[in-house]
C-alpha cells in the first residue's frame, strides 16, 4: 500500500525528517481511525508539508509500526516515551497524543526528497491528515 502523510509544518515535521532528527511519524484518536490497523512493514509513504497541501515532496520506507490501544488518555504511554527521539514530538504535541487512546508510530527508512508529484485531496472535507492510495503516480 502507498499512504500519503502531511506533516505538520508548524511543528517542522519535514525539516526535522530532512534534517535526520525525526524518523517516525505518530497518528492518534479517541477510535481506531485511518491509519490504525492499516500501515504494514514494506508499505511506502509519500509526505506533504501541510504548508503545499498538493505537492507531495518526498518518499521513504515503512520498517515499523506500532499500535497501540485502549490507552488511558492521561499522558503519553511508555511505548511513545521510549521512541521519543525518533519521533522528535514538540510540546504541543505531545500534550495533544496524551491525550488519544489509540495511537499508531510509523517507523521509516530510505527517505528521499523527490520531484513533486502533484495530489488532489480535500482535507477539508474528508477532515484526515493521512490517506491511503492504490498508487500516487
Amino acid at each position: 500500500m502507498e499512504h500519503v502523510v502531511y506533516l505538520d509544518s508548524r511543528a517542522e515535521e519535514f525539516d526535522k525528517i530532512v534534517q535526520e532528527k525525526k524518523r517516525m511519524v505518530i497518528r492518534g484518536a479517541s477510535k481506531r481511525f485511518i491509519p490504525y490497523g492499516k500501515v504494514f512493514e514494506g508499505d511506502k509513504l509519500y509526505f506533504i508539508n501541510d504548508s503545499e497541501p498538493d505537492c507531495i515532496v518526498a518518499e521513504a520506507d515503512v520498517v515499523r509500526v506500532i499500535n497501540t490501544e485502549n490507552l488511558s488518555g492521561s499522558g503519553l504511554s511508555a511505548v511513545v516515551e521510549n521512541n521519543m527521539e525518533k519521533l522528535n514530538l514538540t510540546s504541543k504535541q505531545i500534550e495533544r497524543y496524551g491525550t488519544k487512546r489509540f495511537i499508531v508510530i510509523v517507523e521509516f527508512d530510505n527517505f528521499k526528497v523527490i520531484d513533486v508529484i502533484k495530489f488532489s485531496y480535500n482535507r477539508e472535507e474528508e477532515k484526515g491528515d493521512w490517506v491511503i492510495v492504490d498508487s500516487v503516480k
